[in-house]
C-alpha cells in the first residue's frame, strides 16, 4: 500500500476544463450516430441486395419448372383428375422426377434472406429515427 502511496501521492487532485464533460458527450453522440448511420446504410444495401437476389431466383425457378414440364403435370390435375386419381403413384413420381429442388432451395433462401434484410432494416430505422432528436446536456 506504501507503495501506491509513494507512485500517486504527487500527482495532486487537478481539476479537468469546465467544458470537458459536455464535450466527451458531444462526441460520444457524433460517434453514436455515424455508426448508427453505417448500420442503417448496410441494413438498406442488404436488403436491396437480397431483394434483387430473391428476385431473380425466382424466374430460374419459374424457368426451370416449366422446362421441366412441371406445369404440364399439374395442369393434368386439373383437366383429367380421372387419370390422376387412378394413376396417383405415377403421377406423383412424374411430379417430383419434373420438381427441380435445387432451385426451390435457393428460392426459399433468398426469400428467408428478404425477411431477415427487412427485419434488420426496420429494426435500425427505428433506432435511427430515435436518436435523430439526441438532447445534448
Amino acid at each position: 500500500m506504501n507503495n501506491y502511496q509513494k507512485l500517486l501521492g504527487g500527482l495532486g487532485t487537478g481539476t479537468a476544463p469546465e467544458d470537458l464533460y459536455k464535450a466527451v458527450l458531444f462526441r460520444l453522440s457524433v460517434e453514436q450516430r455515424r455508426a448508427l448511420r453505417r448500420r442503417f446504410a448496410l441494413a438498406v444495401v442488404s436488403f436491396v441486395a437480397s431483394v434483387i437476389a430473391a428476385f431473380s431466383a425466382i424466374l430460374v425457378l419459374a424457368t426451370s419448372l416449366s422446362q421441366s414440364g412441371f406445369w404440364k403435370f399439374v395442369s393434368l390435375a386439373f383437366s383429367d383428375g380421372g387419370t390422376v386419381v387412378t394413376y396417383w403413384q405415377q403421377f406423383s413420381l412424374s411430379l417430383l422426377e419434373s420438381f427441380s429442388v435445387p432451385e426451390m432451395v435457393v428460392s426459399l433462401v433468398c426469400v428467408l434472406a428478404v425477411m431477415m434484410s427487412l427485419k434488420f432494416l426496420l429494426k435500425n430505422k427505428k433506432a435511427f429515427s430515435n436518436n435523430l432528436q439526441l438532447n445534448y446536456v
